[in-house]
């Protein structure tokens, strides 16, 4: 089901002054309230899309995360038919590159997130979906 554009907006409202309160705060420092009112909202609507601040702070880490899924689908073609060794080889000059990369273009959302201090999950996000995407390929090509 496609989201109403409305949705999207106040949502991505939502997103962006968690971000920027995360910029200046610490995560359990930051208030429903703070969030309310930097995203010129009600808290009525906060409740609506998100239970909590931190099922809001997991979903912007899944949206990151999925995003790096997509981008990590590219290379799913390019590793097709290769032995092992071609395909680790493959794997760790691309696709490894490619998250650095990824990383870099999100760099202010990553340089928040890693001064965190393993209150975020995104380490143990990107290492499952690093794992998923080499174990598919190696099961689905070189079994």
């Amino acid at each position: 089901m496609i989201e109403d554009r409305r949705v999207r907006k106040t949502k991505q409202a939502i997103k962006n002054a968690f971000i920027q309160l995360l910029n200046k705060k610490d995560l359990e420092k930051i208030t429903i309230q703070d969030i309310t009112e930097l995203a010129d909202i009600n808290r009525g609507t906060f409740y609506l899309h998100y239970e909590d601040k931190y099922i809001l702070f997991s979903d912007i880490e899944d949206e990151y995360i999925s995003d790096l899924a997509d981008d990590m689908l590219f290379y799913k073609d390019m590793t097709k038919g290769l032995n092992i060794e071609a395909f680790a080889k493959v794997f760790s000059e691309k696709v490894l590159k490619n998250i650095m990369v990824y990383i870099n273009k999100n760099i202010e959302f990553y340089q928040i997130i890693f001064k965190l201090e393993r209150k975020s999950h995104i380490e143990e996000k990107i290492s499952e979906l690093k794992f998923e995407n080499m174990s598919k390929n190696v099961n689905d090509d070189h079994s």
